[in-house]
């Protein structure tokens, strides 16, 4: 299954307030297909003094996060208050922070990508029996595999 994802990147002009500088860089996920759009792993922080809720954008998820945390909203019967949103914005000092920030982003959401698609690759690595099959099983499956090689083999 051929999976895709298209980000985003909006940015503002670099703003110089007495000397020191802000730049604001906004990621979203514009189109994914056959993997979840909501790939950046938050954490929902406790109120503050005036009971506000703040939430702090961790890194993009990996496939067992995808798995096991919720969208929009931390789950309140989970442990720990982790969601997963499909946009994320931060402040920088610098563009060059921010252009780091950019680079690092898009390597590590093709690497999620490519995460996902080594998952869905599954080879049997181990088998395991427990108990016993009466005679008859037994001998028929093996009659039927031994008819199975010889149809097999070509002279």
């Amino acid at each position: 299954m051929a999976r895709y994802i298209k980000l985003i990147r909006a940015s503002s002009e670099n703003v110089n307030v007495r000397y020191h500088g802000a730049f604001r860089v906004q990621v979203t996920v514009a189109r994914a297909e056959n993997m979840p759009a909501e790939v950046f792993l938050y954490q929902r922080l406790p109120p503050n003094a005036d009971g506000e809720v703040f939430d702090r954008f961790l890194t993009v998820c990996s496939p067992v996060d995808l798995a096991e945390y919720p969208t929009v909203e931390p789950d309140d019967d989970l442990r720990f208050p982790y969601f997963r949103k499909d946009s994320v914005e931060l402040d920088f000092r610098s563009t060059d922070h921010a252009q780091e920030f950019w680079e690092i982003m898009m390597r590590e959401v093709c690497c999620l990508r490519e995460a996902l698609d080594r998952l869905d690759a599954l080879e049997v690595t181990a088998e395991f029996e427990c108990g016993e099959l009466d005679s008859e099983t037994t001998d028929s499956e093996e009659s039927e595999t031994s008819e199975e090689s010889a149809d097999s083999e070509t002279p």
